[in-house]
């Protein structure tokens, strides 16, 4: 995201790669460089976690007599656009045996900026089995690249295995 540091003259933006032919065998290469604008609105769903300890480890297996009452449900998201995002939300919905969901406040995210959008849920009786868990980031602005809006993570409640 260069659009402060370019603000003052954007026409005379340059860039400059530079090779150092004695440097070790091993070294970066570029390849199809590309400058591309940026889409005007576009949130992006970089990963979403379900944790039932409610400090971030997440267990794809959890025995029912250790599940918590809360579980700390959210979405890393990045603003991938150029404008503010206002209203930003990250809908969480879980399907399966005791399915549940909720919508989680991130207000306005700056171009650029990534922001954690988390809440401590108070769960329903989960009862055994798998839940499929969906987490969706919007805004205000209606998004224009929607294929990155969607993080998908899975848990299985059973009764003896982590």
């Amino acid at each position: 995201m260069l659009t402060a540091a370019i603000a003052a003259d954007p026409s005379n933006v340059k860039f400059r790669f530079k090779h150092n032919p004695t440097a070790a065998a091993y070294h970066w290469q570029i390849d199809d460089v590309q400058l591309i604008e940026l889409y005007e609105n576009d949130m992006k769903n970089d990963y979403s976690f379900f944790s039932h300890t409610g400090t971030g480890e997440e267990y794809g297996r959890i025995p029912q007599s250790q599940l918590y009452s809360t579980m700390l449900v959210g979405a890393d998201v990045t603003n991938n656009g150029a404008n503010d995002q206002t209203n930003v939300t990250v809908s969480v919905n879980v399907t399966g045996p005791t399915p549940f969901n909720t919508t989680i406040n991130g207000g306005t995210i700056a171009p650029g900026v990534s922001a954690t959008i988390d809440q401590n849920f108070a769960l329903p009786t989960l009862t055994t089995g798998v839940y499929n868990g969906t987490t969706t980031v919007s805004a205000d602005a209606p998004d224009q690249v929607t294929s990155n809006d969607t993080y998908l993570r899975n848990f299985e409640v059973n009764n003896s295995v982590y």
